[in-house]
């Protein structure tokens, strides 16, 4: 299990590391994130980034602690519901804060795809 969240942990730290460069969706953010005032520190927003993955990761380790052995395929299935779940869920959340629509597709996107790396991550190296 504990290889399981490590991996899981590398992989969705580096699925946003990934995400959020100017090569895939970056730019976007950008501009719709910053348009009226100016970017964020770096180091203290990545280790809020890094920290929040850490905990969601184990917190998903300990629902997965629940859930019977899947298949990678059935793992991946879950994840992409429950990130699906998750996705929909803040839409009311971006409708009341003004958030751009783009940055909601963008920023639940990265959600389910995480959710679905942890899920077969914890999955796949079960003890």
């Amino acid at each position: 299990m504990m290889l399981g969240l490590l991996v899981a942990y590398v992989g969705v730290v580096m699925t946003g590391a990934l995400w959020y460069t100017p090569w895939l969706f970056g730019n976007i953010m950008i501009r719709h994130v910053f348009k009226d005032k100016k970017p964020v520190a770096h180091g203290p927003a990545l280790a809020a980034t890094l920290t929040a993955s850490g905990v969601a990761v184990l917190i998903f380790g300990a629902f997965m602690s629940f859930m019977p052995a899947m298949t990678c395929g059935m793992a991946a299935g879950m994840g992409l519901l429950l990130g699906l779940f998750w996705s929909f869920q803040q839409v009311g959340h971006t409708a009341f804060t003004g958030k751009a629509v783009v940055m909601h597709v963008i920023d639940t996107s990265h959600d389910v795809l995480c959710v679905v790396i942890a899920t077969v991550a914890i999955n796949y190296f079960r003890a």
